[in-house]
């Protein structure tokens, strides 16, 4: 009775981002380690052809999207519609497969311990050459963890205009490929509603806002560790929004239309020939 009176009390757009969390956690599935694509084999037939998509649109991108957000944010969302909208790949768990498979660990394992400290040498890391392997370079799996995400985002950016969530990837890929990144933010009676009514991780107020504050300490940590920054300093993206003032669908469009810009743009701010 009381699922069903939330399901009733739920914004159009709470629905519509529940469906989208379904689909992604259904596609999810589809990349297991015999389907995923690697720079050596080229991409799949059926995953993603960048060349007969652009085709089709008339248009190439060349920029890739990198966004970090707040947990309950409704960034994955946003991720999601964006790269629909847009027609290019869209990547979140799919680099845990990837990266499952550069690292040979087990993709629950990944999932468990991609953002977790524990154990961590106190030497600072470098990411590697355009390229490069990590995997061998690190004895901690915390670290192998971290390398193998990093090798999987390198290949996946080679390949052209897509969206990545999370996994620092707005600083994998500084000076390596044109990036636009983008920062997702809300405010905290938002984000306990998605974690309920969406992630529906737990249904106590008290417990959705320390998952939400644990979840955002572990990734300002593991943000601050690999790139001496910090995580959610406006200075480290492009463009910060908030989906408690726009919702998530806006914030979709007007990512889309700051994107068709930049990306028609050269790295001095004129128009490409």
């Amino acid at each position: 009775m009381r699922h069903r009176m939330i399901m009733r009390a739920k914004s159009a757009e709470k629905r519509r981002e529940y469906a989208i969390f379904s689909k992604l956690s259904i596609d999810e599935s589809a990349f297991s380690a015999d389907n995923i694509i690697y720079k050596k084999h080229g991409f799949q037939a059926g995953l993603y052809d960048r060349k007969r998509a652009a085709s089709e649109k008339e248009i190439i991108m060349n920029t890739v999207i990198t966004i970090s957000r707040q947990y309950g944010s409704g960034g994955r969302f946003v991720g999601r519609l964006l790269a629909d909208s847009l027609g290019i790949p869209f990547y979140d768990k799919e680099i845990i497969a990837m990266a499952s498979e550069n690292s040979g660990f087990a993709q629950d394992f990944i999932k468990e311990n991609e953002q977790k400290m524990k154990g961590l040498a106190s030497v600072s890391f470098t990411p590697s050459v355009w390229g490069g392997s990590l995997i061998n370079s690190f004895e901690n799996f915390e670290s192998r963890i971290y390398a193998s995400e990093t090798e999987a985002i390198e290949d996946i950016a080679q390949k052209g205009a897509c969206v990545i969530v999370g996994r620092c990837a707005d600083y994998v890929l500084k000076d390596k490929v044109r990036c636009m990144n983008v920062f997702i933010y809300a405010d905290m009676p938002s984000r306990v509603d998605r974690v309920i009514n969406v992630f529906r991780r737990t249904d106590d107020q008290k417990k959705a806002e320390r998952l939400i504050k644990e979840n955002d300490r572990m990734r300002a940590r593991h943000y601050r560790y690999y790139t001496d920054s910090e995580w959610g300093a406006s200075e480290n993206y492009h463009i910060s929004l908030n989906t408690s003032a726009f919702g998530v669908e806006k914030c979709a469009e007007i990512l889309k239309e700051a994107y068709l810009k930049f990306d028609s743009l050269d790295e001095k701010g004129e128009k490409k020939d």
